[in-house]
């Protein structure tokens, strides 16, 4: 990544690289039956212990029916499905992030008995752990040859498929590197998996069978590289040092690049004599008193302040005192903007014209204040038919230079405009064409082709903290009762039930700070009703034991009573103990149905805080409370809800969902 900045900033550069390692195997095995079942195991698999880990499950089943209705690993590790299709047969992708590196045996499930099916697994690592999977296909058909294809957009990624087959002819021959291919029941059942190590970036990327004969089903997927630290960061320019947390990502504002290609986005008005075509603008006799005559398009996210426009510009033809008005603006409002009589349209314009004149022709700024006429300043070197032009307008606060150059945009200057203008605000229309309302002859036309429009920010890059993990509900997690707690698409269902058995669910976060940490979540409060006698109880926090039993815990309870006696939050931490605790820091905000935004912050060993906000900016805050807890409340690798099971069963249910989980690592805020 590298990011330039104006020397008028007093920026000079800053480079930053996230590099990181490649995407590698570490095991594959896979497994086949004929025999009807609910299931089919891969046995004894070994996940290694390795960063950025990852699993891909393909699997294929004769009939389109059952389907797949889940895959677990170590007994309680879910996948979540990347993608599935079907024709005759059906053919399957899966993925588990950060497995438990053990041997274990993976299980697929179907939605009721199956015939002939096959499942195979890869392990990878090196692996985006929070956005692993990227572009995805499926394909079906009959034929001999089972024709899918992925068009990766991602450095360094990896392919992968999952390919099903009546064949007819034996088991299906892959084109790429071999996972496995399994020929199932006689032969006219095969089922396989080939990936790509290095495929081709954008381009559409060929993962073919051969030896089929009948129908087939195929699904790909593109597997994404973790990134790695940020490296080669210079000294003294924005960044002094190097963020080796990997906390901050520099975010320019947005770039409009449009080669002209396609006509979505762009409006045309008037005449029709100028279009987009064969990949470029084309004016063709384009009057300047023929009526409004143009094309234009939104430039969102454009700021007014501070913007650059870059374009290449050829003209072919034109007659003595034409004027090409308006080659390439930006205005505040979408109608024709700029006229020579009558009443001027309340709108800011700033852009670039050529004014022929009936002489030499020059580059010229045009700029229109408000309801205010049009004011051109023209440059003094001659504009001459059939060379190509690269233009660079630039605005910086109120001052604009426009830049001629040939060869290049960093070839040899042809002319430099220089102006100053005020008030000109709202910029997010790009305009190409003529301008209205000239008293000359029709004869005054000009024909000219644009290319390579480039709309860009010249302002400062922001600084934006990224999590550690941006969405810890995809995260491999545990759950004691499956229907009270679990989490499926992204989404954590929760129901604290006071009925003496555990229920705990948790999410395995890794290697987690014993001093700064940060962790953000959304909270549904969906259900809170009463017990029949006591108080029903559950904890929310970061726990260093998985499962029942005591833990180190920094979190919250809620509580509910009987009657409203007990109905609130509490801060709640605890060192080798049960975190369903009540009798800790109380919020005076109450429990309630409604949706909150948690914070829990971990600023040094000893102290935390728990806040609760209104909004997904974490901005607008409801409460907070600060706490302390002792310095060996540490290791707290896991994500844990817990409900209070001591006692009688006396019912109640305090139930909904969190959404949106990230955590921040090694940090105490978020800024």
């Amino acid at each position: 990544m590298t990011i330039n900045y104006k020397d008028s900033k007093r920026i000079v550069a800053l480079e930053a690289d996230r590099t990181g390692g490649s995407i590698t195997l570490d095991a594959e095995s896979n497994n086949h039956a004929s025999a009807s079942a609910t299931s089919i195991t891969i046995s004894g698999f070994t996940v290694g212990n390795n960063s950025n880990k990852i699993l891909i499950v393909s699997v294929g089943s004769y009939n389109p029916t059952p389907t797949v209705s889940g895959i677990t690993w170590n007994s309680s590790e879910n996948f979540t499905q990347i993608n599935t299709v079907a024709n005759n047969g059906r053919a399957d992708l899966w993925y588990l992030v950060n497995p438990t590196s053990t041997t274990a045996d993976i299980v697929v499930t179907y939605s009721s008995s199956a015939g002939s099916r096959s499942a195979g697994v890869t392990s990878l690592y090196n692996v985006n752990q929070s956005t692993p999977i990227g572009v995805t296909n499926t394909v079906t058909g009959t034929g001999g040859t089972i024709a899918g294809t992925i068009t990766p957009t991602t450095t360094g990624s990896w392919i992968i498929d999952s390919a099903m087959s009546l064949t007819g002819l034996g088991a299906i021959t892959d084109t790429l590197t071999a996972g496995f291919s399994n020929l199932i029941g006689g032969v006219d059942r095969s089922h396989g998996t080939q990936y790509s190590a290095s495929p081709t970036i954008n381009s559409a990327n060929s993962m073919t069978w051969t030896n089929g004969q009948s129908s087939y089903a195929w699904a790909g997927a593109e597997i994404k590289k973790a990134e790695g630290d940020i490296t080669n960061v210079q000294d003294n320019s924005l960044l002094v040092e190097k963020d080796t947390a990997r906390r901050y990502w520099a975010s320019n504002k947005d770039t409009i690049e449009d080669d002209y290609s396609s006509t979505s986005g762009w409006t045309s008005s008037g005449a029709g004599n100028i279009s987009i075509t064969g990949g470029q603008v084309s004016a063709s006799s384009l009057g300047n008193n023929d009526g409004e005559d143009r094309i234009y398009r939104t430039v969102s996210g454009v700021d007014s302040t501070d913007v650059t426009v870059q374009f290449e510009v050829t003209f072919s033809a034109w007659t003595s005192g034409a004027w090409a008005e308006g080659i390439a603006q930006l205005q505040s409002c979408t109608q024709d903007a700029v006229t020579y009589s009558g009443t001027q349209p309340n709108c800011d314009v700033v852009g670039v014209n050529l004014n022929k004149g009936h002489t030499n022709s020059q580059f010229s700024i045009i700029t229109k204040d408000g309801t205010n006429s049009a004011v051109f300043t023209s440059g003094t070197a001659t504009v001459s038919q059939g060379t190509k032009y690269y233009l660079t307008f630039e605005k910086s606060g109120n001052d604009m230079t426009l830049t001629s150059r040939t060869g290049s945009h960093s070839g040899s200057t042809h002319d430099t405009i220089t102006k100053t203008q005020t008030g000109l605000t709202g910029l997010n229309t790009l305009v190409h064409g003529t301008l209205t309302g000239y008293a000359g002859g029709t004869g005054y036309t000009t024909s000219y082709t644009i290319d390579n429009l480039v709309v860009s920010p010249v302002s400062h890059a922001t600084w934006n903290m990224q999590p550690t993990i941006s969405n810890a509900l995809n995260n491999s997690f545990t759950t004691l009762d499956s229907a009270k707690n679990n989490i499926s698409s992204g989404t954590l269902d929760f129901n604290i039930v006071r009925d003496g058995s555990s229920d705990d669910l948790d999410i395995d976060l890794g290697s987690v700070s014993d001093t700064k940490w940060v962790l953000r979540f959304k909270l549904n409060v969906g259900t809170v009703s009463a017990t029949s006698q006591y108080i029903n109880l559950g904890s929310f926090g970061l726990a260093s034991v998985s499962g029942s039993g005591n833990t180190d815990f920094i979190g919250f309870t809620i509580t509910k009573s009987n009657d409203s006696t007990y109905q609130h939050y509490h801060a709640t931490d605890i060192e080798n103990g049960n975190p369903a605790n009540y009798s800790t820091d109380q919020f005076s905000h109450g429990l309630q149905v409604e949706t909150v935004y948690v914070e829990i912050i971990r600023s040094s060993a000893t102290a935390y805080s728990v806040e609760l906000f209104s909004d997904s900016g974490y901005s607008q805050s409801i409460e907070s409370k600060s706490s302390t807890t002792t310095a060996t409340t540490n290791g707290l690798q896991y994500f844990k809800i817990r409900n209070f099971n001591n006692g009688a069963n006396v019912g109640g249910s305090i139930a909904g969902t969190i959404e949106n989980m990230e955590l921040y690592n090694e940090v105490s805020s978020v800024n």
